[in-house]
């Protein structure tokens, strides 16, 4: 493997997208989850999976919208977001710095006022902060150069909220070593891909010919009809499997980080003060929304650039972000 040229900004970046990795959950923050996980766990296997999955739908495409592309581009003086891979790191994260800010500001500015407003100001702060953390999810990955185009960027985009505060350092690590949900589905999608059109192929097209029952001519057809029909097969498989992966990547999201919220959000109902742990609390949490962000997208970014070496972490504890099989489609639920 040839060396990989790196700028002193960029080495350091690395160093600290690797303390970020090794970085663990705080102590309290483990009892909080202990205490309160149970509990929450129980609440959402009572609610229908549909639910989850819709309602983390609308909350994903609404963060997206108000991402604002055009800002970004024009901040970052680019005719494109994909401009952005070509830029300087340094130049990105500038940008992404900005983005922060400003999510800390309106998170703060929310938590005061919904924490001022008791147990009912908690409630309607969750969805508002929890779109307020996808849109900096999206809008950071804005500055590097990533857009979500597809339901698997959407995969990945809750991939990164569920990193956020709570994920161990084996999940860190497993994201960081190219292991993201939507790596996993590409390569199972590729092999779905290869099946079908095998299958196809062999139905349409290998017997005829072994049998020499056709012209040169017809035969030109009828390979032409064996690779649209291989083409529709491997089309309809891997829409099928995108749509299981995402369905379940929303329900874990719901469930990681509405875990996360509901632990922070019990601490704004104390009498008194309840603005101003609201403002802290709110603050706190899109602040480890950002950075998680930020060291993923700037993973993204260097592994664009081929500025990224996975086979560091080929030995390091690893631990899958969502544990399902991406394309298992033996789910034991009715569809």
């Amino acid at each position: 493997m040839n060396k990989i040229r790196l700028s002193k900004y960029e080495k350091k970046q690395i160093e600290e997208i690797k303390k970020w990795g090794n970085k663990k959950p705080g102590k309290i923050e483990k009892k909080i989850n202990d205490y309160l996980g149970p509990v929450f766990n129980k609440i959402t296997d009572v609610l229908p999976k549909s639910f989850m999955k819709s309602f983390m739908d609308i909350l994903n495409d609404v963060g997206g919208f108000l991402a604002f592309e055009k800002d970004i581009c024009k901040a970052g003086k680019v005719d494109s977001v994909a401009d952005f891979v070509n830029k300087d790191l340094e130049t990105c994260d500038k940008l992404a710095n900005s983005v922060q800010n400003w999510a800390k500001g309106i998170a703060g500015l929310e938590g005061a006022v919904t924490g001022a407003s008791g147990a009912i100001g908690v409630l309607a702060d969750i969805p508002g902060l929890l779109t307020l953390a996808l849109r900096t999810i999206h809008k950071t990955g804005l500055c590097y150069g990533f857009k979500v185009d597809s339901e698997t960027d959407k995969i990945q985009i809750l991939e990164i909220l569920c990193l956020a505060n709570s994920a161990t350092v084996g999940e860190k690590n497993y994201y960081l070593s190219g292991g993201s949900m939507v790596s996993l589905f590409k390569a199972s999608g590729e092999a779905v891909a290869v099946g079908a059109t095998k299958s196809a192929t062999e139905t349409v097209l290998i017997k005829p010919i072994s049998e020499n029952a056709i012209k040169a001519q017809q035969r030109k057809v009828l390979e032409k009809t064996a690779k649209k029909a291989a083409e529709k097969s491997a089309k309809k498989a891997l829409e099928k499997s995108t749509k299981k992966t995402l369905e379940r990547s929303a329900e874990k999201a719901v469930e990681r980080s509405g875990q996360q919220i509901v632990e922070r959000e019990t601490s704004k109902v104390v009498p008194a003060v309840g603005a101003v742990i609201g403002l802290a609390v709110n603050v706190n949490y899109i602040s480890d929304v950002s950075w998680a962000a930020r060291r993923c997208f700037q993973k993204w970014w260097l592994e664009e650039n081929g500025k990224w070496d996975n086979s560091e972490y080929k030995d390091a504890e690893k631990k899958p972000i969502f544990e399902f099989d991406a394309m298992d489609e033996e789910s034991g639920e009715s569809e």
